[in-house]
Order: C-alpha cells, then sequence, then structure tokens
C-alpha cells in the first residue's frame, strides 16, 4: 500500500540525520526554514516516491482484477462453473465471453435456471475429466434428462481447455439392499419399524454428493433410534440403477461383512425399490 507524501519525506529526513550523524554532522530539522533546500529537496524527492507507489498498487489492482477472471481449470472451478450453468427449455441459454478478459457470462443471471444443485468433478485418466451432476427434485437429487446432459457438456466444453475429454454423467440413484436383523425393546413395537427405516433412510441421504456409503455409520443411525438394542447385517447388496437386481456390490453376505465401503456410482443412493426387496421386506425385528 502506497505511503504518503508526509511519511516518506520524514522517512527521507530521518535517514539522512543518521546518515549525517554517523560521520559527525548534527543535522536538526527544526531549525530549517520553509525555504531550506533541505526541506524542499526532500519534499520533491518524495512527491515522486509517493506517486511512483501509487503506479504500483493501480498495476497490482489491475492485475489482481485480470487474474479474478481467469479460468484455473482446477476442480472446484469445474463445480463452480457448473452450479452456474443455465437451461431453459423454452429460452435457449447460451454462455458469452468477454471480449477482454474472455471471461464467461450469461447477459441475463436467472438463478430459476440454474438447474444443477448437486455436483462433483474427478479427474480421470489419460486426460479425462468425468463431471457427475444432478438437479433437485423436493430436497434430494435427481437425474438431468437428455436435453439438460446435452446442453451442460456444450456449456462445459466452451468454458474448457482444449485437449481434454469432459463427460456428464447424471443418472438415476444408485440402490442398497439392506437385509438385517433388529433387536428392539418390545415397548417400541409399535414406532420401532417406520423409525429404524427412516434412519437408513435418512443416513443414505445424509452421505455427500458423490460420496461413499459406509457399513459403520449406517449401523450408527440405526443404533440411535430410541428402543434399538442392536442390530447385525445380514445381506447387504449396493449397484447401480442399470444393473437388474441380484447384480452390484455385495458388501454383506451371510452375515459376513465383506466390504466396508462403497463408492456412488451416480453420486447418491436410496434403499432397494424392487419390489419384494424394499426395506419393508428385508428388515427383520426381534422383540426383547
Amino acid at each position: 500500500m502506497a505511503r504518503t507524501v508526509a511519511q516518506i519525506q520524514q522517512q527521507i529526513i530521518n535517514q539522512l540525520i543518521a546518515s549525517a550523524a554517523a560521520v559527525g554532522i548534527t543535522i536538526d530539522p527544526a531549525q530549517w526554514s520553509a525555504y531550506d533546500y533541505k526541506q524542499l529537496l526532500t519534499y520533491c524527492v518524495s512527491v515522486g516516491d509517493a506517486t511512483l507507489e501509487q503506479l504500483f498498487d493501480a498495476f497490482i489492482a489491475e492485475s489482481e482484477a485480470i487474474i479474478a477472471t481467469g479460468a484455473p481449470q482446477t476442480p472446484a472451478w469445474f463445480q463452480a462453473q457448473m452450479f452456474k450453468f443455465q437451461y431453459s427449455s423454452s429460452d435457449p441459454q447460451v454462455i458469452q465471453f468477454d471480449t477482454t478478459t474472455f471471461a464467461p457470462f450469461y447477459p441475463n443471471v436467472n438463478l430459476a435456471y440454474q438447474i444443477i444443485k448437486y455436483c462433483s468433478v474427478v479427474a480421470g485418466a489419460t486426460g479425462s475429466l468425468l463431471i457427475k451432476c444432478a438437479e433437485d427434485a423436493s430436497g434430494s437429487p435427481a437425474p438431468l434428462n437428455s436435453s439438460k446432459k446435452s446442453a451442460a457438456l456444450s456449456y462445459i466444453k466452451q468454458l474448457a481447455a482444449p485437449g481434454i475429454s469432459y463427460v456428464i454423467r447424471s443418472d438415476a440413484s444408485d440402490k442398497i439392499m439392506v437385509g438385517a436383523t433388529i433387536y428392539y425393546q418390545g415397548q417400541y413395537d409399535a414406532i420401532i419399524r417406520d423409525n429404524v427405516k427412516a434412519a437408513i433412510n435418512g443416513y443414505l441421504a445424509s452421505i455427500p454428493f458423490d460420496g461413499v456409503v459406509t457399513l459403520s455409520r449406517m449401523f450408527d443411525a440405526v443404533q440411535s433410534v430410541a428402543g434399538v438394542n442392536d442390530m447385525v447385517f445380514n445381506d447387504v447388496i449396493a449397484r447401480m440403477d442399470v444393473t437388474s437386481y441380484g447384480g452390484g456390490t455385495v458388501m454383506v453376505a451371510g452375515s459376513t461383512e465383506l466390504q466396508r465401503n462403497y463408492s456412488t456410482f451416480a453420486g447418491y443412493i436410496v434403499s432397494e425399490t424392487t419390489t419384494g426387496h424394499t426395506l419393508t421386506d428385508t428388515l427383520t425385528f426381534v422383540a426383547q
């Protein structure tokens, strides 16, 4: 930050006094008149120094402003740009670029058109970038339709560096079948089933987008339900939505834990929806 003329002049005078004293000369500014050549000379030098420092400040501010509009091409930057993506089925949204800074912008920012509410960005191998995204449906992630995905891919390719392969993925939720035995206090019989199912669904909903299912955390969620004494996983299978029931990743088989974590393919996951294999069907409750 630039110093004032008075600050610079005082520092010069202080240095002049110290340098003169080092060779046995005493300088007393209190005896200077307003027209003393030393007063005038230090003032003129101070004005020049102050002007130069102000120019430095202006240069730094201008440089930082240019840098701020640049594209660092980091995963966090890509994620931020995807949240700014705008889509309308009746009014095409086309990204523009500032002709001086080349910073991207929409001529009219419309928050209602910013449909992507969940996003993760992962760098892949051999110059690829995977972007998972979803819109919001009543507080939960939901896949983009083909038109929205196409528009999102076109948008990010305009922003991104050439020579990189960009993939937009937006899929229906992964599914997880949870077969378990719940041991509970009999006095909670009227509410225990609904509360345990709510705890499991609540845990799945709480996983950050593109996060990981962890059996121990699901266990903790169920254990926190009033009336639950214990829980044993019997069979747990997680799968992508496109994988038919019965396939997927076996996490628990015959009460033996085979895999404690499951990384979501779609970025989010819900309890199994296949008829006959929902939580209502796969949870066994034993009163104690």
